[in-house]
Protein backbone atom coordinates (compact mmCIF):
# COMPACT_ATOMS: atom_id res chain seq x y z
CA UNK A 1 0.00 0.00 0.00
CA UNK A 2 1.39 3.29 -0.74
CA UNK A 3 1.14 6.00 1.88
CA UNK A 4 -0.04 9.91 0.62
CA UNK A 5 2.39 12.21 1.64
CA UNK A 6 0.85 15.59 2.54
CA UNK A 7 2.72 18.77 2.62
CA UNK A 8 2.31 21.03 5.71
CA UNK A 9 0.39 23.57 3.02
CA UNK A 10 -2.00 21.59 2.08
CA UNK A 11 -2.47 19.42 5.35
CA UNK A 12 -5.23 21.24 5.79
CA UNK A 13 -7.31 21.38 2.07
CA UNK A 14 -6.51 17.01 2.82
CA UNK A 15 -8.70 17.30 5.93
CA UNK A 16 -10.99 19.91 4.48
CA UNK A 17 -11.36 18.16 1.19
CA UNK A 18 -12.41 15.01 3.80
CA UNK A 19 -14.55 16.54 5.78
CA UNK A 20 -16.67 17.73 2.41
CA UNK A 21 -17.18 14.39 1.08
CA UNK A 22 -20.20 13.42 0.62
CA UNK A 23 -21.25 9.24 0.73
CA UNK A 24 -24.95 8.99 -0.96
CA UNK A 25 -25.27 5.33 0.14
CA UNK A 26 -24.61 6.12 4.27
CA UNK A 27 -28.06 6.48 6.29
CA UNK A 28 -28.04 10.10 8.09
CA UNK A 29 -28.06 8.06 11.55
CA UNK A 30 -27.60 5.05 12.84
CA UNK A 31 -28.58 2.98 16.20
CA UNK A 32 -26.72 3.74 19.44
CA UNK A 33 -23.33 1.44 20.34
CA UNK A 34 -24.07 -1.06 22.95
CA UNK A 35 -20.72 -0.64 23.98
CA UNK A 36 -20.97 2.40 25.55
CA UNK A 37 -18.65 3.60 27.89
CA UNK A 38 -19.24 5.68 31.41
CA UNK A 39 -18.49 8.73 29.40
CA UNK A 40 -21.45 8.55 27.09
CA UNK A 41 -24.27 10.07 28.72
CA UNK A 42 -28.02 10.68 28.07
CA UNK A 43 -28.40 14.23 26.14
CA UNK A 44 -28.88 17.12 28.52
CA UNK A 45 -29.15 20.17 26.37
CA UNK A 46 -32.48 22.13 25.90
CA UNK A 47 -33.96 20.34 22.51
CA UNK A 48 -31.93 18.18 22.50
CA UNK A 49 -33.46 15.50 24.84
CA UNK A 50 -34.31 13.15 22.49
CA UNK A 51 -30.94 13.19 20.21
CA UNK A 52 -32.61 14.44 17.64
CA UNK A 53 -31.12 17.54 16.66
CA UNK A 54 -27.57 18.07 16.42
CA UNK A 55 -25.46 20.19 19.01
CA UNK A 56 -24.29 23.22 18.18
CA UNK A 57 -20.51 23.37 16.84
CA UNK A 58 -18.55 26.42 17.74
CA UNK A 59 -14.66 27.01 16.90
CA UNK A 60 -12.94 28.68 19.64
CA UNK A 61 -9.14 29.66 20.02
CA UNK A 62 -7.34 29.30 16.48
CA UNK A 63 -3.51 29.36 16.41
CA UNK A 64 -0.69 29.69 13.34
CA UNK A 65 -0.55 25.94 11.39
CA UNK A 66 -3.92 24.65 13.27
CA UNK A 67 -6.34 22.64 12.56
CA UNK A 68 -9.23 23.39 14.72
CA UNK A 69 -11.13 24.52 11.71
CA UNK A 70 -10.67 21.88 9.57
CA UNK A 71 -11.22 19.38 12.56
CA UNK A 72 -14.45 21.49 13.45
CA UNK A 73 -15.55 20.78 9.82
CA UNK A 74 -15.38 17.38 10.06
CA UNK A 75 -17.07 17.32 13.93
CA UNK A 76 -19.98 19.26 12.61
CA UNK A 77 -20.52 16.96 9.68
CA UNK A 78 -20.30 14.24 12.36
CA UNK A 79 -23.19 15.75 14.83
CA UNK A 80 -25.33 16.67 12.06
CA UNK A 81 -25.19 13.07 10.61
CA UNK A 82 -25.24 11.21 13.67
CA UNK A 83 -27.17 14.07 16.36
CA UNK A 84 -27.65 10.83 19.16
CA UNK A 85 -24.43 10.04 19.13
CA UNK A 86 -22.84 13.45 19.40
CA UNK A 87 -25.92 14.17 21.91
CA UNK A 88 -24.25 11.08 24.14
CA UNK A 89 -20.51 12.48 24.31
CA UNK A 90 -19.26 14.57 27.00
CA UNK A 91 -15.78 15.34 28.09
CA UNK A 92 -12.91 16.57 26.37
CA UNK A 93 -10.66 15.22 23.39
CA UNK A 94 -7.21 16.24 22.70
CA UNK A 95 -6.33 15.40 18.83
CA UNK A 96 -2.60 15.26 18.22
CA UNK A 97 -1.01 15.45 14.53
CA UNK A 98 2.67 14.86 14.01
CA UNK A 99 4.11 17.24 12.76
CA UNK A 100 4.66 21.10 12.94
CA UNK A 101 0.73 21.26 14.21
CA UNK A 102 -0.69 22.49 17.70
CA UNK A 103 -2.74 20.29 19.22
CA UNK A 104 -6.68 20.09 18.55
CA UNK A 105 -8.90 20.33 21.87
CA UNK A 106 -12.76 19.32 20.80
CA UNK A 107 -15.11 19.19 23.81
CA UNK A 108 -18.35 17.73 23.96
CA UNK A 109 -20.93 18.60 26.30
CA UNK A 110 -25.19 18.22 26.18
CA UNK A 111 -25.62 20.39 23.01
CA UNK A 112 -22.91 21.70 22.59
CA UNK A 113 -19.32 20.87 21.05
CA UNK A 114 -16.24 23.50 21.04
CA UNK A 115 -13.47 23.02 19.12
CA UNK A 116 -10.42 24.85 19.20
CA UNK A 117 -6.15 24.91 18.78
CA UNK A 118 -4.54 23.93 22.26
CA UNK A 119 -3.70 21.02 24.21
CA UNK A 120 -6.80 19.73 26.38
CA UNK A 121 -6.88 20.44 30.47
CA UNK A 122 -7.99 16.73 31.38
CA UNK A 123 -8.89 14.47 28.37
CA UNK A 124 -10.70 11.72 28.55
CA UNK A 125 -9.37 10.38 25.00
CA UNK A 126 -6.19 11.56 23.48
CA UNK A 127 -5.60 10.61 19.79
CA UNK A 128 -2.45 11.06 17.68
CA UNK A 129 -0.80 10.23 14.35
CA UNK A 130 0.57 11.40 11.34
CA UNK A 131 -1.81 13.43 9.20
CA UNK A 132 -2.53 11.04 6.05
CA UNK A 133 -2.73 8.29 8.83
CA UNK A 134 -5.67 10.05 10.74
CA UNK A 135 -7.38 10.65 7.45
CA UNK A 136 -7.29 7.26 6.66
CA UNK A 137 -8.43 5.92 9.99
CA UNK A 138 -11.51 8.57 9.48
CA UNK A 139 -12.46 7.65 6.11
CA UNK A 140 -12.76 3.51 6.74
CA UNK A 141 -16.13 2.03 6.67
CA UNK A 142 -16.77 1.14 10.24
CA UNK A 143 -18.51 -2.01 11.12
CA UNK A 144 -19.59 -3.78 14.76
CA UNK A 145 -19.09 -1.66 17.67
CA UNK A 146 -17.16 1.51 15.91
CA UNK A 147 -14.11 -0.36 14.89
CA UNK A 148 -12.70 -0.10 11.17
CA UNK A 149 -14.47 -2.86 9.15
CA UNK A 150 -11.82 -5.99 9.10
CA UNK A 151 -13.92 -7.62 5.87
CA UNK A 152 -12.89 -4.80 3.77
CA UNK A 153 -8.87 -4.12 2.58
CA UNK A 154 -9.12 -0.50 3.90
CA UNK A 155 -10.88 -1.33 7.44
CA UNK A 156 -8.02 -4.02 7.15
CA UNK A 157 -5.65 -1.47 6.51
CA UNK A 158 -6.91 1.14 9.60
CA UNK A 159 -6.72 -1.67 12.30
CA UNK A 160 -2.90 -2.21 10.86
CA UNK A 161 -2.25 1.39 11.74
CA UNK A 162 -3.57 1.10 15.28
CA UNK A 163 -1.53 -2.14 15.68
CA UNK A 164 1.99 -0.92 14.64
CA UNK A 165 1.30 2.07 16.82
CA UNK A 166 0.90 4.56 14.17
CA UNK A 167 -2.16 5.93 15.27
CA UNK A 168 -2.40 5.88 18.98
CA UNK A 169 -5.68 5.86 21.63
CA UNK A 170 -4.76 7.37 25.15
CA UNK A 171 -8.45 6.71 27.11
CA UNK A 172 -11.70 4.16 27.40
CA UNK A 173 -12.33 1.62 24.72
CA UNK A 174 -16.23 2.54 24.57
CA UNK A 175 -14.89 6.19 23.99
CA UNK A 176 -12.35 5.29 21.47
CA UNK A 177 -15.44 3.59 19.61
CA UNK A 178 -17.99 6.45 19.95
CA UNK A 179 -15.89 9.01 18.78
CA UNK A 180 -14.43 7.22 15.67
CA UNK A 181 -18.15 5.96 15.00
CA UNK A 182 -19.17 10.27 15.14
CA UNK A 183 -16.21 11.08 13.12
CA UNK A 184 -16.22 8.79 9.88
CA UNK A 185 -16.57 9.98 7.03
Amino acid sequence: MVKPRCEPASATAVVLSLALAVSVEEPASEPASEHASATVVAPGGPGHRSGHLPPQVELGTLADGGLAPAVAAIVERGVRRRPHLANRLTGEVELKVVGPYPPTRVVFSPGHVLVDDGAATTPLLRVEGALADLVALLSTPVGFAGLPNPATPRGRAALALVARGRVRFEGPIGLRRELLRLLRV
